[in-house]
C-alpha cells in the first residue's frame, strides 16, 4: 500500500515497487490521477482513499487483504502542507495537518501490524527534514509538529514491534 500515490514521492514509490514486480494498492484522494499512474498496469490497483478518515481507512485495508493475498508492506506517504505562520493557523486546520500527516500514519500501521501475513511486514513513514530541524521563518507549525510527531511515531513502533516480525522506518526528504 502507497498512500498519497496520485502524486509526487508517492507515485513514483507506486511506479518503482510494481516495476520490481509487487502487486500496489495505490490510495490517494484523486481517481484521475490514479487511473492516470496505474496506466493500465495490473500490478497497480487504485483505490480512491482519504486517509484522514477512518472509514476510508478501514476500506482500503479490507480491499487489500480480499483483493491483494496479503498487507505486507505500507508506505505512510499522504501528507498535507501547512505553511502559515502559527499565529495565522486556526485550531482546525492544525488538527487537520495532524489527522493526515500523523494520525492516519499510526491507524494504517496500526491495521498493518493486526492484518494476518506470513511474511515480515513493513512500514515506511515519509516525514520531511522539517520533522528534525526548524523551517523559520517561513512558517509551518503544523506540518513541523506532524513530522516530528511521527519521527517519534516511527521510533516507537520500531521498538514495539521489531521484535515480532515488522519493521518500521522513516525517511526524511527535504
Amino acid at each position: 500500500v502507497v498512500t498519497g500515490a496520485s502524486s509526487g514521492l508517492g507515485a513514483r514509490f507506486a511506479a518503482v515497487l510494481a516495476a520490481a514486480g509487487a502487486t500496489v494498492f495505490a490510495a490517494a484522494r484523486r481517481p484521475d490521477r490514479l487511473e492516470e499512474l496505474a496506466g493500465g498496469d495490473a500490478r497497480i490497483r487504485p483505490v480512491v482513499c482519504d486517509v484522514s478518515r477512518d472509514a476510508d481507512r478501514v476500506r482500503l485495508v479490507e480491499t487489500v487483504l480480499e483483493h491483494g493475498g496479503g498487507f505486507d508492506v505500507l508506505v505512510n506517504n499522504a501528507g498535507t502542507p501547512g505553511s502559515v505562520r502559527a499565529e495565522d493557523e486556526s485550531p482546525e486546520d492544525f488538527a487537520h495537518v495532524l489527522d493526515v500527516n500523523l494520525v492516519a500514519s499510526f491507524h494504517l500501521a496500526r491495521l498493518l501490524a493486526q492484518a494476518p501475513s506470513a511474511r515480515t511486514k513493513s512500514v515506511v513513514n515519509v516525514s520531511s527534514v522539517l520533522g528534525l530541524v526548524s523551517g523559520a521563518p517561513l512558517g509551518g507549525a503544523a506540518y513541523a509538529a506532524s513530522k516530528a510527531g511521527l519521527v517519534g511515531l516511527t521510533r516507537e513502533l520500531a521498538g514495539q514491534w521489531g521484535g515480532s516480525g515488522t519493521r518500521v522506518n522513516a525517511l526524511a526528504p527535504g
